[in-house]
Protein backbone atom coordinates (compact mmCIF):
# COMPACT_ATOMS: atom_id res chain seq x y z
CA UNK A 1 0.00 0.00 0.00
CA UNK A 2 0.92 3.70 -0.72
CA UNK A 3 0.99 4.21 3.35
CA UNK A 4 -0.20 7.09 5.26
CA UNK A 5 2.29 10.38 5.67
CA UNK A 6 3.30 10.26 9.24
CA UNK A 7 5.11 13.40 9.64
CA UNK A 8 3.21 16.80 10.41
CA UNK A 9 -0.43 16.62 12.18
CA UNK A 10 -0.76 13.11 11.31
CA UNK A 11 2.07 11.70 12.99
CA UNK A 12 0.14 11.24 16.56
CA UNK A 13 -2.65 9.73 15.03
CA UNK A 14 -2.66 5.30 15.03
CA UNK A 15 -1.92 4.07 11.80
CA UNK A 16 -3.20 1.04 10.69
CA UNK A 17 -0.06 -0.46 8.36
CA UNK A 18 -2.92 -3.97 7.44
CA UNK A 19 -5.87 -3.26 5.31
CA UNK A 20 -9.21 -4.19 4.30
CA UNK A 21 -10.20 -5.98 1.09
CA UNK A 22 -12.94 -4.85 -0.55
CA UNK A 23 -13.00 -7.18 -4.04
CA UNK A 24 -12.04 -7.17 -7.00
CA UNK A 25 -8.30 -6.31 -6.13
CA UNK A 26 -9.05 -3.49 -4.51
CA UNK A 27 -7.90 -2.71 -0.63
CA UNK A 28 -8.70 0.05 1.79
CA UNK A 29 -6.84 0.85 4.88
CA UNK A 30 -7.55 3.33 7.57
CA UNK A 31 -6.37 5.45 10.13
CA UNK A 32 -8.27 8.03 12.55
CA UNK A 33 -6.92 10.88 10.27
CA UNK A 34 -8.26 9.43 6.71
CA UNK A 35 -7.47 6.06 4.18
CA UNK A 36 -5.57 5.17 1.69
CA UNK A 37 -6.61 2.83 -1.05
CA UNK A 38 -4.65 0.14 -3.25
CA UNK A 39 -5.42 -1.43 -6.32
CA UNK A 40 -3.62 -4.96 -6.53
CA UNK A 41 -1.84 -4.86 -10.61
CA UNK A 42 -4.06 -6.96 -13.34
CA UNK A 43 -2.71 -10.91 -13.26
CA UNK A 44 -3.65 -12.59 -16.50
CA UNK A 45 -3.97 -16.17 -15.30
CA UNK A 46 -5.42 -18.15 -18.18
CA UNK A 47 -3.28 -20.76 -19.67
CA UNK A 48 -1.27 -20.22 -22.73
CA UNK A 49 -1.76 -23.09 -25.34
CA UNK A 50 1.44 -24.39 -27.03
CA UNK A 51 1.03 -24.18 -30.71
CA UNK A 52 3.60 -27.19 -31.24
CA UNK A 53 1.48 -29.60 -28.68
CA UNK A 54 0.40 -32.70 -30.69
CA UNK A 55 -3.04 -32.20 -28.56
CA UNK A 56 -3.71 -28.78 -30.99
CA UNK A 57 -2.30 -30.75 -34.08
CA UNK A 58 -5.23 -31.09 -36.80
CA UNK A 59 -3.02 -32.90 -39.57
CA UNK A 60 -4.80 -34.33 -42.84
CA UNK A 61 -5.76 -38.07 -41.98
CA UNK A 62 -3.09 -39.00 -45.06
CA UNK A 63 -0.20 -37.40 -43.51
CA UNK A 64 2.69 -39.84 -42.25
CA UNK A 65 2.84 -37.69 -38.75
CA UNK A 66 -0.28 -37.90 -37.96
CA UNK A 67 0.45 -39.54 -34.58
CA UNK A 68 3.87 -37.83 -33.71
CA UNK A 69 4.29 -36.80 -30.42
CA UNK A 70 8.23 -36.17 -30.27
CA UNK A 71 8.82 -32.52 -29.41
CA UNK A 72 12.04 -31.93 -31.58
CA UNK A 73 10.63 -33.38 -34.63
CA UNK A 74 7.11 -31.12 -34.45
CA UNK A 75 9.51 -28.18 -33.85
CA UNK A 76 11.17 -29.09 -37.48
CA UNK A 77 7.53 -29.88 -38.93
CA UNK A 78 5.64 -27.32 -37.93
CA UNK A 79 5.97 -24.03 -38.75
CA UNK A 80 4.04 -21.27 -36.67
CA UNK A 81 2.63 -18.06 -37.33
CA UNK A 82 2.27 -15.53 -34.83
CA UNK A 83 -1.01 -13.49 -34.45
CA UNK A 84 -3.46 -15.26 -36.60
CA UNK A 85 -5.50 -12.05 -35.68
CA UNK A 86 -8.38 -12.64 -32.93
CA UNK A 87 -5.87 -14.22 -30.42
CA UNK A 88 -4.87 -17.44 -32.36
CA UNK A 89 -1.38 -18.71 -33.96
CA UNK A 90 -1.74 -19.85 -37.24
CA UNK A 91 0.42 -23.65 -37.71
CA UNK A 92 1.15 -25.29 -40.89
CA UNK A 93 2.34 -28.68 -40.91
CA UNK A 94 5.34 -29.07 -43.47
CA UNK A 95 5.05 -32.28 -44.55
CA UNK A 96 0.98 -32.68 -45.04
CA UNK A 97 0.46 -28.61 -45.86
CA UNK A 98 -2.38 -28.67 -43.29
CA UNK A 99 -2.80 -25.26 -41.73
CA UNK A 100 -4.90 -24.78 -38.51
CA UNK A 101 -5.53 -22.22 -35.90
CA UNK A 102 -4.26 -22.45 -32.17
CA UNK A 103 -6.19 -20.29 -29.16
CA UNK A 104 -3.55 -18.25 -27.61
CA UNK A 105 -5.47 -19.58 -24.01
CA UNK A 106 -6.95 -22.81 -23.09
CA UNK A 107 -10.92 -22.06 -22.82
CA UNK A 108 -11.45 -23.84 -19.60
CA UNK A 109 -8.97 -25.08 -16.83
CA UNK A 110 -9.53 -27.66 -14.94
Amino acid sequence: MGGFDTRGERANHPVIRCGSYLGDGFWKAECACGFDTFTEPLVDDRVRLDPLDPKTSRHLPQCEYVSETDPPVLKVLLKVKPGAGGGYDWVECGACGAGWQVPYYAESVG
